[in-house]
């Protein structure tokens, strides 16, 4: 089952869900599907920061 992609709320909660898993790549993932329609989404950018953080991709998550 896929979540649908234009419900970003979801996919954020998802995306959080995955991080509390130690799964950065897939909290990721969750965070670029939301980012693809809305670039400047505040807790999408912050989600893909925070994953980042996870795998110690210090400089990228900066940047993010």
């Amino acid at each position: 089952m896929e979540l649908d992609k234009t419900n970003r709320d979801a996919q954020l909660k998802l995306g959080a869900l995955y991080l509390l898993a130690n799964e950065p790549a897939k909290a990721r993932k969750q965070a670029d599907i939301v980012l693809v329609s809305a670039p400047q989404n505040t807790e999408g950018l912050i989600l893909k920061g925070q994953s980042l953080i996870n795998e110690k991709h210090y400089a990228e998550a900066m940047v993010e």
